[in-house]
């Protein structure tokens, strides 16, 4: 884990920070050091709207922030809840903060009923994230990948760039990245173009070929998204965390399993002619999903195949 330690360096740290959030893997950054003109004029170049926001300590002190994101909308909503307002953050504002960081809900609201709790994952995969792991999370796991991915894309940046010069390190190697970034979102467009993944199936009404439609992409409040693949496999990974038995209290699953199987249309895999029910008794919802359709889920596509029908 020594590589790790590139994460206790400011400019390290703020590059970290945009790449996450230029792949979409945070959906918003906050950064609560001061950065230059520079290096705002960099975050821009990597379609990240940047805006300051001015908190209160106890004591009236003002503290500037600066948080940026690819959608205005999530700055928008950050600045309704948390600009202008006191450094302390009631539990509402805590589970708003995470979801616009892109932290899993189980452990935003384990961490204000419990803070930190021991998990596996410290001194290893706890490193990477900017949220506290849970006991038991289900939903981390499956985030290890794009975090480890991205940190050694900025690793490699900054190893390369990095030097005592005058210029700032942060700005060399920004613009290293830049055309490094172009090139990874050129990459992963035409991938989706391409039909990367076979599961992946094109949609009625899907006019930026990300798999949903926009009246689907403004439901789930991910719009515009184009990571559809990558939020279809976190619905799986939460519904798969969902406890197996009933309670008023808490959201569950249900198993329907059948006597027989289908093979998948796609890779041929054996997969339960069933369903599950995901049950929120809190607001009297349900919905049933057929064990075919979170085999596709887990593949990265909302629409699945089931004999001759796409649903």
């Amino acid at each position: 884990m020594k590589k790790y330690s590139f994460l206790h360096d400011q400019q390290f740290q703020l590059l970290y920070l945009a790449l996450l959030t230029s792949h979409k893997v945070k959906p918003l950054s906050l950064w609560e050091k001061t950065i230059s003109y520079k290096e705002k004029h960099t975050l821009k170049k990597f379609d990240l709207v940047v805006e300051p926001v001015t908190r209160y300590c106890e004591n009236g002190e003002k503290i500037e922030e600066i948080i940026f994101s690819k959608s205005s909308r999530h700055l928008a909503t950050y600045t309704r809840y948390f600009d202008h307002k006191p450094i302390m953050i009631t539990p509402a504002q805590r589970k708003v903060e995470g979801f616009l960081f892109g932290y899993p809900s189980c452990c935003v609201e384990n961490f204000i009923q419990n803070g930190y709790t021991r998990n596996k994952y410290i001194d290893k995969e706890q490193k990477l994230l900017f949220h506290w792991i849970c006991p038991d999370c289900r939903i981390s796991p499956s985030l290890f990948r794009y975090y480890e991915s991205i940190f050694n894309e900025c690793l490699e940046l900054f190893r390369s760039e990095y030097s005592t010069n005058a210029q700032s390190p942060f700005v060399k190697i920004f613009k290293k990245a830049l055309p490094y970034a172009a090139a990874v979102t050129f990459s992963l467009g035409t991938l989706t173009q391409l039909h990367a993944d076979l599961h992946w199936i094109p949609v009625p009404g899907d006019e930026d070929n990300d798999y949903l439609t926009n009246s689907e992409e403004l439901i789930t409040g991910v719009f515009p998204s184009g990571e559809t693949h990558t939020i279809a496999q976190s619905y799986k990974a939460l519904i798969d965390s969902l406890p197996r038995e009933i309670s008023p209290n808490f959201c569950y699953v249900i198993e329907h399993p059948a006597y027989g199987f289908y093979n998948c249309p796609i890779c041929g895999e054996a997969v339960n002619m069933g369903y599950v029910t995901v049950h929120n008794p809190m607001h009297v919802l349900e919905i049933d999903i057929p064990y075919m359709a979170l085999h596709f889920m887990e593949h990265g596509s909302f629409s699945y195949i089931i004999g001759d029908d796409t649903t």
